[in-house]
């Protein structure tokens, strides 16, 4: 995987909402973040997750940009629920989101 989180995927805008102001507008629910979660578990090397009607979040930008997460992920020996736990940091729901309109 490409050590920098800004060289692939969709672009990100300073015009799109975070995660967390998705939650805040009720637009984005647990459900839609944990299945992006168990979607990047299952194969890191993907980085469009849909989070809600047209938005969506490279999960594996956030966790390249949080050192603790990074590390966890990417121990074989970490659980399923360590590594789950450590990508739901509370980071992530400040990450910048992508909308196929903003790109």
């Amino acid at each position: 995987m490409n050590a920098d989180p800004t060289s692939y995927g969709p672009r990100m805008t300073d015009a799109a909402p975070t995660v967390g102001e998705l939650f805040k507008a009720k637009s984005a629910t647990d459900e839609q973040v944990y299945a992006a979660i168990e979607a990047y578990l299952k194969d890191p090397g993907t980085y469009e997750h849909l989070i809600a009607e047209g938005y969506g979040i490279d999960i594996a930008a956030a966790v390249l940009g949080q050192a603790w997460a990074s590390q966890i992920v990417g121990l074989i020996e970490s659980s399923q629920n360590l590594k789950r736990g450590a990508v739901r940091a509370e980071d992530l729901r400040r990450a910048a989101l992508w909308s196929p309109e903003l790109t």
